[in-house]
């Protein structure tokens, strides 16, 4: 009894501390005493031969040890329990693109247009590709520009003193203008909603061009709800040397942004071969065909999905309200295909064609039989982002526009918006008589909504801090350039927008308009501090070739402040000094006038020589 009690006591131990008790039994019970191994008998020694030595004595042989005690066999272990799915497998990862799938030739439909403002400033850089997830994620960004602009000028009624307008009474005011030369650009609000995962998108954009709580509600301006698209990608198809990307709904894509990254427009504000504005598809395939060589190549296909209505009787003319414009718009379509060869990540080479066109159906078969219209556009670009050499931009556009009239704005090009707004920057405005022939069908003389435009854009920026191999932030000094060449040919009918000749009633003969446009521009820009950039703008505007009476310049010192080097946000002070304006320059409508008015009207004529803006800009 005394020996089994230490043993209980140590198995109830071993047990708590998760010992199994058939091993602790093993280890705590006694050995039992091995059997004696009976000593093995000695062989018989055989008698010696006479003669021979004695032999010396067998040694002894040598005691074996006793066999070392059985230890007890290790408990076998419980098969586990089945399972409905099989276990995991170790699989090596598949190779991946390290590439982001692009499904553009341009920038991505949801990213933001800096304007010129932003493109000389050197905190401004190629924006991160965003995550791609396996999950659903949200995310929310956007994009405003809230402008003060005020206009310093004549006075109204009088040829003596000056006022301040609001909105100022400047020349080249609107971005639909050919003479617009982007010192203040228009107010602009964006918020961007996007639900993704790696391989689908969902995307929502509401924008608007205008803050009616501190103007009006202006039912042009106001906006809601812009586009809405689905974006799927198949990022594999071709292994890891690229994939396809589709993005199908209402949605807008740019060709043809001059500024660093495509991430602006440039410093005039437009778009070299268009801005689409359907609903429909496009489609990219994205391929490497180096480590460093990367192919695109995009189509898509679109039409509006309605127009402006049109009201033969006349429609209410209003400030708030579209123009139905001097033609009923048609149905319009559009088709366009793009190709580009990307070079790492600072070189991009890109052609591109886009084809607009309308049966002209909602045309009055009675008063004007339909007859179809289009707009082709077609050229290529090169863009540059060195990390030394700076940002440039240079391409060429052919645009050939037959019967534009009925045209809608399926493209946005070269600053205009619908066929008729390409056909007045360009080709002329309609006189009087023609609108009321059009719109009475009895007469089209006039009409000259046909013809070709050559252009080109381009635009440099060189950062002194780059030039000399510094990539950290610091002072800086940027130079930029840029200038914009068109040259029409255009059948006309009208001489200073009449179709008769002056003293007669004689129509004017038919021939041929030859007209180049010229713009032209620099700015200089020093950034002493990381929050702080002060420099200097200047224009030259030539609508006419050498025809100074309708030429003007323009200097614009500025002041922008962000929070550090690679801000997003700017606060834009300028300044604006027109000069040397030619006696025919007119102020942008609604004060624009074909010839100047008697008084005391004249003042409200005469454009206002300075300009101050203070602009907010966040992009988030």
């Amino acid at each position: 009894m005394a020996t089994r009690k230490p043993r209980f006591i140590a198995l109830t131990v071993l047990s708590l501390l998760g010992v199994p008790v058939a091993t602790a039994q093993a280890q705590l019970a006694d050995p039992a005493p091995a059997p004696p191994t009976p000593a093995p008998e000695p062989a018989p020694t055989p008698p010696p031969e006479p003669g021979a030595p004695e032999a010396a004595p067998a040694p002894a042989p040598a005691p074996t040890p006793p066999p070392a005690a059985p230890v007890a066999a290790e408990p076998k272990k419980a098969e586990p329990p089945p399972t409905v799915f099989p276990p995991p497998t170790t699989r090596p990862p598949l190779p991946k693109r390290a590439k982001p799938q692009q499904i553009t030739v341009g920038p991505d439909p949801t990213a933001s247009d800096f304007g010129a403002e932003a493109d000389i400033v050197s905190s401004v850089g190629g924006e991160k590709p965003p995550l791609q997830n396996r999950r659903w994620s949200y995310a929310l960004g956007g994009f405003f520009r809230a402008p003060m602009r005020i206009g310093i000028g004549p006075e109204t009624g009088s040829t003596d003193g000056s006022q301040l307008h609001s909105p100022p009474r400047t020349t080249g005011f609107n971005e639909n203008e050919w003479d617009y030369i982007g010192v203040a650009p228009a107010p602009v609000g964006e918020l961007k909603l996007t639900v993704a995962n790696r391989r689908v998108s969902a995307n929502i954009i509401i924008a608007g061009d205008m803050f009616f709580d501190a103007g009006y509600p202006n039912l042009v301006k106001l906006g809601g709800f812009s586009q809405a698209w689905v974006t799927v990608k198949w990022p594999d198809i071709f292994a890891t040397s690229g994939g396809l990307g589709c993005a199908v709904g209402a949605f807008s894509e740019r060709f043809g942004m001059a500024g660093p990254h495509q991430q602006s427009s440039g410093y005039y504000g437009t778009y070299l071969f268009g801005r689409t504005h359907v609903a429909g598809e496009s489609c990219a395939i994205d391929v490497d065909l180096s480590q460093n060589l990367e192919l695109i190549v995009e189509e898509g296909v679109g039409a509006k999905v309605e127009v402006v209505p049109y009201r033969k009787a006349g429609a209410p003319v209003a400030p708030y309200l579209p123009n139905q414009g001097p033609v009923p718009q048609g149905s319009t379509y559009l088709a366009h295909g793009h190709v580009a060869l990307r070079y790492s990540d600072w070189l991009n080479v890109a052609g591109h064609f886009l084809y607009s066109w309308t049966p002209d159906d909602n045309a009055d078969p009675k008063v004007d039989p339909s007859q179809r219209g289009s707009l082709t556009i077609a050229g290529g670009e090169i863009h540059t982002d060195h990390p030394t050499i700076g940002s440039g931009y240079v391409g060429f556009s052919h645009i050939d526009a037959k019967r534009i009239l009925p045209l809608s704005d399926a493209v946005q090009v070269l600053h205009s918006t619908t066929g008729a707004v390409f056909k007045e920057n360009y080709f002329g405005e309609l006189p009087p008589e023609s609108v009321a022939g059009l719109l009475t069908g009895t007469s089209d003389a006039g009409r000259d909504d046909s013809g070709t435009v050559q252009s080109v854009l381009f635009q440099y920026i060189l950062r002194g801090r780059q030039l000399i191999g510094k990539r950290d932030p610091g002072v800086d000094l940027s130079l930029a350039v840029f200038g914009m060449f068109n040259h029409v040919v255009a059948p006309k009918t009208e001489v200073m927008g009449s179709t008769v000749i002056p003293g007669t009633a004689e129509l004017v003969p038919p021939y041929t308009l030859k007209q180049d446009r010229i713009k032209f521009g620099g700015e200089l820009q020093f950034a002493p501090m990381h929050v702080l950039s002060i420099g200097t703008r200047f224009d030259r505007v030539m609508p006419d070739g050498g025809n100074a009476d309708v030429a003007y310049n323009a200097i614009s010192p500025r002041v922008i402040l962000h929070t550090n080097w690679l801000a997003r946000e700017y606060i834009v002070v300028n300044y604006t000094r027109y000069f040397g304006m030619g006696k025919d320059v007119r102020p942008s409508p609604p004060y624009e006038q074909p010839s100047p008015p008697p008084e005391p009207y004249a003042s409200i004529t005469k454009p206002d020589p300075n300009l101050i803006s203070l602009a907010a800009i966040l992009s988030f």
